[in-house]
């Protein structure tokens, strides 16, 4: 995936990116970037929470919040709630910010390198000249069993072999 050149990344994100150890919320945040990086390309697009040395306008692309639903069959069910920043260029122009939240509720398809997200249940609103749209990423992941799995089962197996004996002698 290219990455736009106006993406800043946070140094734990960066560190994970290098070494090749993405995990499934950075993927989304790094989708949601770069959709938005290509809407607002003479922007700064910031990946965490970046407090200092914002120079508007600039985005903030952040999860503010996470959940996981345990499946059947190894599958996992997440949520993440995820918060996009409008700083604006002059704190009192309400249409810029406006305009900002109006290309940003248009998010829809997320794409990255392990496959498509769909931002979903967006709203916006505008607090201390800041423009803020929320929405979620529902995702479902499912776990492949590989080697290391092995011995599990295998245990599995003999403990239900057994009671098979015990029940049925």
């Amino acid at each position: 995936m290219d990455i736009p050149a106006n993406i800043w990344f946070n140094p734990a994100l960066a560190a994970r990116r290098k070494a090749n150890a993405l995990t499934l919320e950075d993927h989304v945040l790094i989708a949601a970037a770069c959709v938005i990086a290509g809407l607002f390309p003479d922007s700064k697009v910031d990946i965490g929470n970046r407090t200092s040395g914002v120079k508007p306008p600039e985005l903030g692309v952040n999860l503010y919040g996470q959940t996981n639903r345990q499946m059947l069959a190894d599958t996992s069910q997440y949520s993440f709630s995820l918060e996009i920043t409008y700083v604006p260029a002059d704190a009192s122009d309400r249409a810029e910010i406006n305009h900002a939240l109006f290309l940003l509720l248009s998010l829809d398809r997320l794409d990255s390198d392990i496959g498509t997200f769909r931002f979903r249940d967006k709203k916006a609103d505008t607090t201390d000249s800041l423009g803020h749209v929320t929405g979620t990423v529902a995702v479902t992941e499912l776990t492949e069993l590989t080697d290391d799995d092995a011995p599990v089962i295998q245990e599995a197996d003999s403990i239900i072999q057994k009671a098979e004996t015990e029940v049925n002698p």
